[in-house]
């Protein structure tokens, strides 16, 4: 079973460049989840599948936390996150960071993760 989280925004600082340093800037996540699903599609209980709501939360909260330079380091810090719930079989995280390049609406790192 896949549970999706389709444009989670968290707010960071995070950027090589001085400019990139100095403020606050709204990152776009799209996460995948891999899941066994047999038990919750039978329990139809939240304790036997990957609670989305406490996930999304943790990480909005995570990523306002922290400081990386680059997207790739905080990517593989999520992953990280992620995969430390038992029931995760597979995990993908792609981050959006906009208006950093001219003429480009959003640079992008993708990272998957598997048990």
């Amino acid at each position: 079973m896949i549970i999706k989280i389709k444009n989670l925004r968290a707010k960071t600082i995070i950027g090589v460049y001085d400019w990139e340093k100095k403020a606050e800037r709204d990152l776009l996540l799209n996460i995948e989840l891999e899941i066994d699903g047999k038990k919750p599609t039978t329990s139809d209980d939240v304790k036997d599948t990957v609670n989305y709501y406490t996930l999304s939360m943790e990480i909005m909260k995570e990523i306002g936390q922290t400081r990386f330079t680059l997207l790739e380091k905080l990517c593989a810090h999520i992953l990280d996150m992620i995969m430390q719930n038992p029931l995760v079989l597979r995990a993908k995280v792609e981050i959006d960071k906009g208006d950093i390049v001219e003429g480009v609406d959003n640079v992008s790192v993708v990272d998957e993760r598997r048990r």
